[in-house]
């Protein structure tokens, strides 16, 4: 609330009751104000000081004056103080503002009290402005009878009646229309008037009076607020000139990682590159090694496993009876499931790696040079992408370095004229404290302050916009960088890009970047290709396949080992030689005399009998005649007859005759003939060659000789059959290996030349493709440097080396420019106020020492006491 209005505050105290008070619209009359008001409260805790102050001066009235009125005469009041022989100023001035002499002549504070009645009876208008009340109501206008007062315009329903008069409403009056005592239009203009004064007279109490300032507060709260800034600005210095070294501090920090960052990175384009190079050198080498090794060891691959296995399946085929005889069909059968599982595997792996070179560097050629040139075109264009940036941020290391001398200059001299005025301006202070004969002097040095201080400001002002620019800047900067980071084609190109944008999105560096997967698959693929075939024990599993061979022929060879093929052996050698037999008596001996023993201790020539007669001692002729022509038989082979039909020869013994006239038979061979034992060359003779008279007495043991010699000659030829076929043991005499059948399967080698020459070519191929893999040669060499590139794909080094070089700059150097930013901002603020307080304090302190402001104070006070309660002509209002 205003300060005039404190006599409102006397006047709600006292409970004073105004009948007419001249304003700026209708008078208020009869307004009795009896009990206190809320704005009493709200006065006080108003924050303005002259009405603060004036109200903790002022006491409550006495009760003997609660009935005087407040007339256009004078306001009667009598003010209480805590000392009667000390009145306080604003007693002085609220009795001379409210003497009967004076009032007259204060027009403005009679209008500010009617604006104040007004204002006051707004704030309290849903209770005032009403005119019903209840007829009960105390404040109903009722006539000496009790009945209610009505005017002409009335609005009451029954049972309410018009109120009395209020702030708001004057009495009614019988018959005639109600009035108020102000319009709208008053009120608005009331409200504005008031809060006019209020900031006016605010604003007065803060100028200084013509004759100085009296030792109160307003000088010392200059003073200490002035030291205070002092203070603050010194901190603000120091907060600019650790933001500064901080700068130089961080930016060479950044600087160092950034460069290492590009110098280690762009070594490692030069690790990456370099066995690319290589790859594109060693490729025509490599072609021509990948050629030699597929013509040289290729061919046999396609049937190396299955030629093995056609063969065994070919020879299960033929010997299948002998297979069965021998019992060695499982063994058998596990040789050709071994082949499948043992030899097969590695047949493929070595097709497998000849394929693979084959197809990657023969075939492909166009295709994986033209991708390592692509691969090299990216890695150089990357590298000048990087040298560029390099050479930035030498640019930006050597501007720091120059523009940190230039800062340092200008911070050093700014340094001197901030401490300069801040002590010129603490040493003109402390004179308020003291009372020497150069005080003025010093006083004067607060000139220097606030000139100096404005000065500083002009130059701190812009270099803190400046430096906060820079921040900005710095900050717009990591923020692009988070950008470029997530896609750097448009900062360096699509094809320099790819590699550096591999290594931040973690894609791999040799797939997706260079595009390499291709071209350099094959190494993989070779590489597992071999390293199978050394980790395999190549010469175990032939073994065993071998081994498993020489069991089936070991089982073959027991064909003719077994006691029951003895037996049967024996029974034949008996047959043939029933002469030194024990198995028949004489009788048969006699018509059967063979004395030829057909088994000897080799079986190989078994197919040729004949040579067992003559081991035998047998030359000649036999001592039996033949049942073909009745004479005797030779021993000899005849012609080119074979081992049975020389057999079925020897032993075809003609018939005995019968007796009895016959003309089939003999004419030797007479009739009645007895069966008595005679000698061959008896006359007639016994023997016969057929007709009805003619028995066969050694048909059976013929029979039973051809018989066995068939299975016998039969299972020796199988069996030694098998054996050339199988090829285990030396090839025997009488056969060639393998036979004929085995060729007319289409097959030119035994089981096992087939099974050493496919071990041989496995041997020969895998050397040689482990060589191609780790010596030297065109292979190697580029096995080597694909291995060397692949060995340099990880590069998450590069991504590390950014995230230190952008939190250099992001936070480091960010940091120090919004510090050394804020530091000249605050510097700026606070030169700014110690400028201004150093300007008010320069007229404050002026001529002033401690001990003329005490005599000066004691003088005023003096004046105050000779001019009593009165109010001088010259009274200033707002002092």
């Amino acid at each position: 609330m205003t300060n005039l209005l404190i006599l409102l505050l006397i006047y709600q105290l006292r409970g004073a009751a105004p009948t007419f008070i001249t304003g700026p619209s209708r008078a208020f009359e009869s307004y009795d104000v009896v009990t206190p008001r809320p704005w009493l409260e709200s006065l006080n805790s108003s924050p303005s000081r002259p009405s603060r102050r004036l109200l903790e001066e002022t006491l409550t009235c006495s009760e003997a004056e609660q009935n005087s009125k407040f007339t256009p005469s004078g306001i009667s009041l009598t003010i209480l103080t805590p000392d009667a022989d000390e009145p306080s100023k604003s007693k002085k001035f609220l009795e001379s503002m409210t003497s009967r002499s004076n009032w007259n002549n204060t027009a403005f504070l009679k209008d500010t009290l009617t604006n104040y009645l007004i204002y006051r009876c707004e704030l309290d208008s849903e209770t005032e402005s009403p005119r019903c009340v209840l007829a009960t109501d105390p404040s109903a206008a009722l006539d000496i009878n009790g009945n209610c007062i009505s005017s002409s315009d009335s609005t009451c329903s029954s049972g309410t009646c018009e109120r009395t008069s209020n702030c708001y409403w004057l009495d009614p009056v019988p018959g005639q229309p109600r009035e108020r005592r102000y319009t709208d239009d008053e009120a608005s203009a009331a409200s504005v008037s008031l809060y006019t004064v209020n900031d006016s007279s605010t604003y007065l109490w803060s100028l200084p009076r013509k004759s100085g300032y009296n030792l109160d507060c307003e000088v010392k709260v200059a003073i200490y607020i002035f030291l205070f800034t002092v203070l603050l600005v010194l901190v603000s210095l120091a907060m600019v000139h650790f933001g500064d070294s901080f700068i130089t501090t961080s930016v060479d920090g950044f600087t160092s990682k950034a460069i290492h960052g590009l110098t280690s990175t762009q070594e490692y384009l030069g690790v990456v590159s370099a066995p690319i190079v290589a790859m594109g050198n060693f490729s025509a080498k490599a072609r021509t090694h990948s050629q030699r090794l597929y013509e040289q060891h290729h061919s046999w691959t396609e049937h190396g496993p299955t030629g093995l296995e056609g063969s065994m399946q070919d020879f299960y085929a033929i010997y299948k009876g002998g297979i069965g005889i021998a019992g060695t069909a499982s063994e058998f059968n596990a040789s050709v499931a071994a082949v499948n599982s043992s030899i097969g595997p590695m047949v493929s792996e070595i097709s497998g790696a000849l394929e693979t070179l084959q197809v990657s560097l023969v075939h492909k050629k166009a295709s994986v040079d033209g991708a390592l040139q692509l691969a090299n075109n990216k890695l150089a264009e990357l590298n000048t992408s990087l040298t560029g940036f390099y050479n930035n941020i030498e640019y930006i290391e050597t501007t720091m370095k120059d523009y940190s001398e230039h800062r340092r200059i200008t911070l050093l001299v700014l340094t001197i004229v901030v401490l300069t005025c801040s002590a010129l301006g603490v040493l003109a202070v402390f004179t308020y404290w003291t009372s020497v004969a150069w005080d003025d002097v010093l006083i004067q040095g607060m000139n220097a302050t606030w000139f100096l201080g404005s000065a500083v400001c002009l130059i701190t002002i812009p270099l803190a916009g400046l430096t906060t620019f820079l921040a900005l800047f710095i900050n717009d900067s990591c923020d692009m960088v988070d950008f470029g980071t997530a896609n750097f084609e448009p900062i360096m190109g699509s094809s320099a890009a790819a590699p550096i944008q591999a290594c931040f999105g973690e894609t791999g560096l040799i797939s997706s970047a260079l595009n390499l997967s291709s071209a350099l698959g094959y190494r993989r693929e070779f590489e597992d290709n071999v390293d199978y075939l050394q980790q395999v024990d190549m010469t175990a599993r032939f073994t065993a396949l071998s081994d498993s061979l020489g069991e089936v022929n070991e089982k073959v060879r027991r064909i003719t080992t077994s006691s029951t093929f003895h037996t049967l052996l024996s029974q034949f050698n008996e047959s043939t030689n029933l002469a030194s037999g024990s198995q028949y008596d004489s009788e048969v001996k006699t018509y059967c005399p063979f004395d030829v023993p057909m088994v000897l201790a080799s079986l190989y020539s078994f197919d040729e009998p004949w040579r067992i007669a003559r081991l035998n001692g047998k030359t000649g002729d036999s001592s039996w005649r033949s049942a073909d022509d009745y004479g005797f038989i030779s021993y000899d082979r005849q012609g080119s007859e074979t081992a049975a039909e020389y057999v079925q020869r020897l032993f075809n013994i003609g018939g005995r005759c019968t007796g009895g006239p016959d003309s089939d038979l003999p004419q030797l061979c007479q009739q009645g003939w007895t069966m008595n034992v005679m000698p061959v060359s008896s006359s007639p003779p016994e023997f016969c060659t057929g007709g009805g008279g003619c028995e066969y007495p050694c048909a059976t043991i013929v029979s039973s000789i051809m018989r066995n010699y068939t299975f016998i000659s039969d299972t020796v030829n199988l069996q030694e059959r098998m054996v050339s076929d199988l090829g285990v043991e030396s090839c025997p005499s009488n056969h060639s290996c393998p036979t004929q059948q085995i060729k007319d399967a289409g097959r030119t080698e035994t089981l096992k030349a087939t099974l050493e020459a496919l071990e041989a070519n496995a041997t020969e191929s895998t050397s040689a493709l482990i060589s191609a893999r780790f010596k030297e040669g065109g292979v190697a060499n580029m096995l080597n440097a694909t291995r060397s590139l692949l060995c340099n794909e990880n590069c998450n080094f590069v991504v590390e080396n950014f995230s230190d070089a952008k939190e250099g700059w992001c936070s480091n150097v960010l940091a120090s420019t919004v510090q050394t930013s804020a530091g000249l901002w605050a510097l700026s603020i606070f030169v700014w106020i110690q400028a201004a307080l150093g300007a008010l304090l320069t007229v404050r302190l002026r001529g002033k020492s401690r001990r003329d402001l005490v005599e000066e104070e004691e003088e005023d006070f003096d004046d105050e006491e000779e001019g009593g309660g009165g109010m001088d002509d010259d009274f200033d209002l707002y002092s």
